[in-house]
Order: C-alpha cells, then sequence, then structure tokens
C-alpha cells in the first residue's frame, strides 16, 4: 500500500513584519519556497498543483484569494515532517495487518473444507461398516446351512463367493479407517495452526493499537515538530 504524501506547510513572511491582508480586490499572494525531497515532486509540479487548488476555490466561492508569485512576501515551505513518516508508517502497518487477517480467515476456509471431508468421511466409514457387518451375518447363515445342508456344493460356492466379497470389504474398511484418521490429525494440525494465527494476528492488532494511538493536533501546530 502506497501512502500519498500530504505535506505540511511551513508559513514565513519577509522582514518587515508587516501583516499580510488578503481579501477578493486584493488577493493573497503566495510563493514556494522549497519542498521537502522526500515529497518526490518538483517546484514546477507543486506550482501546478497550488493553481488548481485556487483556481478551485476561485470556482466554488466566486471569489478569488489566492495568487501564485515568485516574488511574493508570503513564502511556503513544503515538509515532509514526522507526522506524515508516521502516517505512512501506520498505513504500511495496516496494510500488512490485513495481510495477516486475510491469511487467518484463508486457513479459517481451509479448516471448514476438512471438516466437512471429515463427516463425509464418517459417513462414508459409517456405512461401510454396516455393509460388512450385515455380509458377515450373512456369510455365518450360509456357514450353518453348510453343515446341515445336503447341497453342499451350491452352498460351498455360494459361502466362497460371501468370503471373497468379506475379504476385499474388510479391506476396503480398513482404508477407509485409515484414510479418516489422516483427516482426523490433518483437522488436529490445522485447528493447532489456526490457533497459532489468531494468536499472531492478535498480538499484531495490540501493537498497532499501541504504536499508532490518536495524536491530538493544536490548532496552528504546521512546524513539523
Amino acid at each position: 500500500m502506497i501512502a500519498s504524501t500530504t505535506a505540511f506547510a511551513q508559513i514565513s513572511e519577509n522582514s518587515s513584519k508587516n501583516p499580510i491582508a488578503y481579501s477578493n480586490n486584493n488577493p493573497l499572494h503566495y510563493r514556494i519556497a522549497s519542498l521537502d525531497p522526500r515529497l518526490n515532486i518538483s517546484s514546477q509540479q507543486m506550482i501546478e498543483l497550488s493553481k488548481q487548488a485556487a483556481a478551485i476555490w476561485e470556482k466554488d466561492t466566486g471569489q478569488k484569494y489566492f495568487v501564485y508569485d515568485p516574488k511574493a512576501e508570503l513564502v511556503i515551505h513544503l515538509v515532509f515532517d514526522q507526522r506524515q513518516v508516521r502516517s505512512m508508517k501506520r498505513s504500511e502497518n495496516l496494510y500488512i495487518l490485513e495481510q495477516k487477517q486475510q491469511i487467518w480467515l484463508n486457513q479459517n476456509q481451509q479448516l471448514q473444507n476438512i471438516i466437512e471431508n471429515l463427516a463425509q468421511s464418517a459417513t462414508q466409514l459409517e456405512l461401510q461398516k454396516i455393509e460388512y457387518q450385515s455380509n458377515t451375518a450373512k456369510y455365518q447363515k450360509t456357514l450353518q446351512k453348510l453343515e446341515t445342508s445336503r447341497l453342499q456344493k451350491s452352498l460351498m460356492m455360494t459361502l466362497q463367493q460371501q468370503q471373497q466379497l468379506l475379504k476385499q470389504q474388510s479391506a476396503d474398511l480398513q482404508n477407509q479407517i485409515e484414510q479418516h484418521n489422516l483427516l482426523v490429525q490433518q483437522l488436529n494440525n490445522e485447528v493447532e495452526k489456526s490457533k497459532q494465527l489468531h494468536q499472531q494476528l492478535n498480538e499484531s492488532v495490540a501493537a498497532f493499537n499501541q504504536n499508532f494511538k490518536p495524536q491530538v493536533i493544536h490548532k496552528g501546530q504546521f512546524d513539523g515538530k
């Protein structure tokens, strides 16, 4: 974030010490004597800006109060003082703070996604368990029939098919359990990371509020001190 370069003005008059009066019939003549190089603007640019501002003032009020005059007694020095430095630092720190906040928000969104995935995984795991238990019960019934039935060959084929199905379901269930446990571990890691980011954000906010407390600017305080 690039802060705007608003300068503070120091105004001085010539050695006559006579007050400078101005009105619509006697507009205030001024000249710009010096510019702080940190303002990153040329004297000519500043003069043009001051003329534009005077024109806006004249347009809005219908009266001409200011005239730029390179020989004017009223001298304006534009100073890039500590208030301006503080303002720029505040803008830079505020930008960093906003970036940290966005990182934390992104982390929370990622956390929500993991929670949703974990809920879906838990549902899928429960369904697989129910199906496995149901097929196990069918297998046990087939096994009991085999012991008392004369149609052993037919039941043996059914039993073998059920055994193969149970074996595959057992492997799938174990894989689902492992994937679910990984999601649980990932969730725990992300929760801890989110807590750390939130703590860092709170510390940054506290430091920002401490370093950039509102300052009271007294009327007429334009000397940059």
